[in-house]
């Protein structure tokens, strides 16, 4: 479930992630904490699994701040993550153009 839909399922208010990431309400604070937590615990995991140079965050993720990634940092630091996470040259645009850049190489 996505943080929009996990929002309007606590509060029956819609609202996209990244006014989420504005208002910080209650809920919204606790579904962007509850989200971060799990991408950093999942980062972790893959760190001791795969030992990557770095993560690469792209699209509104890698451009971001808040308290997701602030949870992200915490769940990764407490779960012995170190590789550093890199934020995408191409900023929010990253999702797109490599959506683009498959659907060309595709056809």
């Amino acid at each position: 479930m996505s943080t929009a839909e996990r929002y309007l399922a606590l509060t029956g208010e819609p609202r996209t992630t990244k006014e989420l990431s504005e208002r910080l309400d209650p809920a919204a604070l606790a579904v962007l904490s509850s989200a971060g937590a799990a991408l950093g615990s999942a980062l972790a995991t893959l760190e001791r699994v795969l030992d990557p140079e770095a993560f690469v965050l792209g699209g509104g993720l890698g451009a971001g701040d808040g308290p997701l990634h602030a949870a992200l940092a915490a769940s990764r630091r407490d779960e012995g993550g170190t590789a550093p996470l890199i934020t995408a040259d191409l900023g929010a645009r990253s999702g797109l153009l490599g959506a683009a850049a498959l659907a060309w190489s595709a056809r």
